[in-house]
């Protein structure tokens, strides 16, 4: 995420700086505080070298606007729906293997298995919303759109 921010500002005599911040000229004002971006006035705030380096971001020091979404997902309601995606997998695999549908157990087992891999990665994406690689992200992201389609497949 480093490459959000560009290595190029300028200084203005007020002791604020000029920077780009995803893509957008933005007045950056220095303070001691979080550190975040208000993309609706277009002004960054905090520590310049938090802004330029967001992967060494933490809840502590990085506002969520900074992080993938403005939000931190719910830790019990993901866990929630992780568990009984889970315990459907495990009935499906049950009956369809006991009434042996083949082609209704392998659109199940890959549409709940996507659904558990993408709650298991918004439970990640809660510990570090600021994930450097981006890939629980990515994980959440691609799992809960493909899955429901092998879901709605298997009853066809």
């Amino acid at each position: 995420m480093s490459g959000d921010v560009s290595s190029n500002f300028t200084r203005n005599p007020d002791g604020t700086f000029n920077l780009f911040v995803k893509g957008r000229e933005t007045l950056f004002i220095p303070t001691s505080g979080l550190t975040g971006w208000n993309r609706d006035n277009n002004t960054a705030y905090g520590n310049i070298t938090l802004l330029r380096e967001q992967d060494l971001c933490t809840l502590a020091s990085c506002d969520l606007t900074l992080a993938s979404f403005d939000y931190r997902p719910s830790l019990g309601g993901n866990a929630f729906f992780a568990a009984i995606f889970g315990v459907f997998l495990v009935l499906n695999i049950f009956l369809g293997i006991r009434h042996k549908t083949w082609g209704y157990l392998a659109a199940m087992f890959f549409g709940l298995a996507g659904e558990i891999i993408g709650y298991i990665a918004r439970i990640l994406l809660y510990n570090n919303p600021f994930d450097p690689s981006g890939n629980d992200f990515l994980i959440y992201i691609v799992c809960l759109t493909i899955a429901p389609a092998f879901i709605s497949a298997a009853s066809m």
